[in-house]
């Protein structure tokens, strides 16, 4: 589980090894690999270490979706 895609929930990895329980939905990565996404509040975060962080094995097809249908030329 160490591949990350667009869709995928993952958990932060506390400094004690600990998993936080707040979750997120990747949306993007960076040019260097960073994870970009957002969780159930809306809240965004951007350009963070996929070291530090978890997958929680559910995979959000409707996130890959969205993504491609906003990038579809609508003119």
């Amino acid at each position: 589980m160490s591949d990350f895609h667009v869709g995928d929930e993952v958990r932060f990895i506390l400094d004690d090894g600990r998993i936080a329980k707040s979750r997120f939905v990747i949306t993007s990565f960076s040019y260097d690999g960073a994870l970009n996404g957002i969780g159930k509040d809306g809240v965004a975060f951007c350009d963070k270490n996929p070291a530090r962080w978890h997958k929680t094995g559910r995979h959000f097809v409707e996130a890959e979706n969205l993504l491609k249908a906003l990038e579809a030329d609508h003119e």
